[in-house]
């Protein structure tokens, strides 16, 4: 049955390219396939062995450390040992670990970022509130602006007119004047004149002879 057994996983030996050596053991690398052989190295527990030659129940391997020899094909296993599973995995962990703290150290600087962020956008907040405000206050001083400017331009219209009306009842008053002048002149001379006549005939009539007796 053990020969039986044998040939049954022999192909699988052709076709497999390497071994692990068993746990808790270290086997003896033979010069040839026998028992009885020189012994010309050794392999320990978790070992991969590639497989060159295979001879019976013996495999002709190569040991990591480039040593070569026969061995029984019963002390190794196919399975991958607890112990290069639990490297692997520890292996695994650090490298998570390992991206786990630089995810961190990202975090870290994205939060500063944001902080940082947010810090700008208040201030940006604030300019923008100074802003709003410079602009409201710009636009109430423009309204006063323009009110004052309507206002300004309604006293200035009102001040032509009334200029224009001061001037009109100038030229109205210096007319009434040379008109007042004239009747003033006129009156004035017509009194003269009467007073000339008057007196001239006053005299005419002192310097005529006085007649006596009747005439029939």
């Amino acid at each position: 049955m053990l020969i039986a057994g044998l040939l049954v996983i022999l192909p699988d030996i052709a076709l497999a390219k390497g071994y692990y050596v068993k746990e808790r053991v270290v086997i003896s690398l033979k010069k040839s396939p026998a028992e009885n052989a020189a012994t010309i190295g050794q392999a320990s527990s978790d070992d991969y062995l590639e497989v060159r030659d295979q001879s019976g129940s013996w495999v002709k391997v190569v040991t990591p450390r480039g040593s070569e020899g026969w061995v029984l094909i019963n002390y190794l296993t196919e399975d991958s040992p607890r112990s290069l599973i639990i490297e692997q995995l520890n292996t695994k962990l650090k490298s998570s670990t390992d991206n786990y703290r630089m995810l961190q150290e990202t975090v870290r600087g994205l939060e500063k970022e944001v902080r940082e962020l947010k810090y700008k956008l208040s201030n940006s907040a604030v300019e923008v509130q100074k802003t709003k405000n410079s602009f409201q206050k710009l636009k109430d001083s423009s309204s006063e602006y323009l009110t004052l400017e309507e206002g300004y331009r309604k006293l200035n219209e009102s001040d032509i007119t009334k200029t224009k009306e001061i001037d009109e009842l100038t030229k109205e008053n210096k007319k009434l004047k040379s008109s007042e002048r004239i009747k003033f002149i006129l009156i004035g001379g017509g009194f003269i004149i009467l007073g000339l006549v008057t007196g001239f005939t006053l005299n005419a009539l002192r310097s005529r002879p006085k007649q006596t007796g009747y005439r029939l």
